[in-house]
């Protein structure tokens, strides 16, 4: 066989190879792309189920706490008494003083007489009566010690969308004598998802009540309380209605719309983030352009080997230089999706990578007696108020030494930045090192309270420390607590409030 059939077999043998690994690697970086962009878009529908989950929770255990006060229970006794009136009107408006965005709280009679009120103009009526009446009391007999929930409404008041929740009051003896009310405004809640940029530039978030499909929340304002024209979302209304199914997301492809519906079991609310497919997958298709491009580009240089053998070292550099491009692009789609860009620690969506559950469903963490988990949350105390005095260049300076300051003390992979003012710890290591990762936590908090030189101005940020041990059941839900335990304390800059979950 002469050179000439030798170069050409050689060549043909070439081709055929680059070929069939350029297909191969064309498939895997398109799964693995796509695969990527969904596994955000669930991320983003938990986060935002997480968030309206930890609101609601909120306002449930504010009403709760003020139920159960001395003042309250004092004024349900004797409901006549001017005293303990003007006791339990001055507890209300300190309550009412504290939550943000409330719309009211109060306090009444068995019959709905209204004893306190953050709204005093409302002391003395009677807010419901007959059917109206009945139907209340029976819902807060069935729910017993706990938050009677009616979910998202438009409130009769204000007019506005507000969350409801009521509470039966009882006496001594068991007897209902009262309840509570509090209604909170859900404009909080929707500007912190307007903060929180979705997976692509036309993406729709809106929310429904499961149990009638109507929105409770929406772009268009318009929509709310008028049932979703969305048969999909229809139909999943209909399949989670009084299933007793958990929380749990669902993926669906259809009319040119990846949707992707995180289900809030707790509360029966169904949240949905539409996004245009040709968004989703864009970098799909861009890599696969890169990839025809890539394939053309081997074979014109393949040719040129075959004329030209002494380009073959100089082609051979190329092909491997632009394997090593695609590596890294790959990288960086992994890395931008877990980390925190402004302070290069962890995000949100990492912390719950890490602590959730695994492709079977099963917790990653499991029980772990010998080495407990420390988790550590430092809350920066009235962060906006910061971004409003200084601006927020110097709030992403305190931010940024905020993580610089952690970082000199614990590894860069045990941060998570869980928020837009908050940064939580989690270390592993023998419970009996407990107090000295106490002691280490209250070191870390005295460097954060030192003021920061931010251009011309002193910045003094106050922080609130919040710490936990967890051996068994580490989930993310441990946010929850951590987040609690500093809400029940509010700030405790002087030192760090520990809870042995255990």
């Amino acid at each position: 066989m002469n050179k000439t059939v030798k170069r050409f077999t050689f060549t043909g043998i070439y081709l055929a190879i680059i070929i069939v690994l350029t297909v191969i690697m064309n498939i895997y970086v398109t799964s693995d792309t796509r695969n990527d962009n969904l596994e955000r878009m669930k991320a983003l529908a938990r986060e935002r189920s997480v968030i309206i989950t930890d609101y609601t929770k909120n306002a449930e255990f504010t009403l709760s706490a003020y139920s159960t006060s001395k003042e309250i229970k004092d004024l349900l006794a004797d409901p006549s008494n001017p005293e303990k009136t003007a006791i339990a009107q001055k507890y209300t408006d300190e309550i009412s003083g504290m939550v943000k965005g409330i719309e009211g709280i109060y306090v009444s009679q068995w019959n709905t007489t209204v004893l306190a009120h953050t709204n005093t103009q409302y002391v003395g009526m009677t807010t419901r009566t007959g059917a109206s009446l009945e139907q209340l009391r029976n819902s807060l007999l069935d729910a017993g010690n706990d938050v009677y929930n009616t979910g998202i409404i438009i409130s009769p008041s204000s007019g506005k969308q507000i969350l409801s929740l009521y509470k039966a009051i009882y006496d001594d003896s068991g007897n209902p004598v009262g309840l509570a009310g509090l209604g909170i405004y859900m404009e909080d809640i929707e500007n912190s998802f307007r903060k929180l940029q979705l997976n692509t530039e036309n993406s729709v978030f809106s929310m429904v009540n499961v149990s009638d499909g109507k929105y409770i929340l929406c772009e268009d304002t318009g929509q709310i309380g008028i049932q979703v024209n969305n048969p999909t979302a229809l139909e999943l209304c209909e399949k989670l209605r009084d299933s007793g199914k958990g929380d749990s997301v669902y993926e669906y492809e259809k009319d040119g719309k990846v949707s992707l519906y995180a289900y809030i079991s707790d509360y029966d609310w169904l949240v949905m983030i539409d996004s245009p497919k040709g968004e989703v997958y864009k970098n799909s298709r861009i890599i696969n352009l890169y990839m025809a491009v890539f394939s053309v580009f081997v074979i014109v240089w393949t040719v040129i080997f075959n004329i030209m053998l002494s380009k073959q070292e100089k082609t051979e550099q190329k092909l491997e230089k632009s394997k090593k491009k695609q590596e890294t692009i790959k990288s960086n789609l992994h890395t931008v999706a877990l980390r925190d860009i402004l302070t290069d620690v962890n995000n949100r969506i990492k912390f719950i990578d890490d602590f959730g559950r695994d492709k079977n469903g099963r917790y990653k963490i499991q029980d772990c007696p010998d080495n407990p988990y420390f988790f550590a949350m430092f809350n920066i105390a009235k962060f906006s108020s910061i971004n409003i005095k200084y601006g927020h260049d110097a709030g992403d300076a305190v931010l940024v030494n905020t993580a610089d300051i952690l970082k000199n003390y614990f590894s860069v992979s045990d941060i998570y930045r869980t928020g837009s003012d908050e940064f939580v710890v989690a270390v592993q290591c023998p419970k009996e090192n407990a107090d000295n990762f106490i002691k280490k936590l209250n070191t870390v908090l005295s460097e954060l309270n030192k003021p920061l030189k931010s251009g011309s101005d002193i910045i003094n940020a106050d922080y609130s420390v919040s710490a936990v041990k967890k051996s068994s059941a580490v989930s993310p839900a441990v946010l929850i607590s951590l987040k609690d335990i500093i809400n029940n304390n509010g700030i405790t800059k002087d030192n760090v409030i520990f809870v042995d979950m255990d």
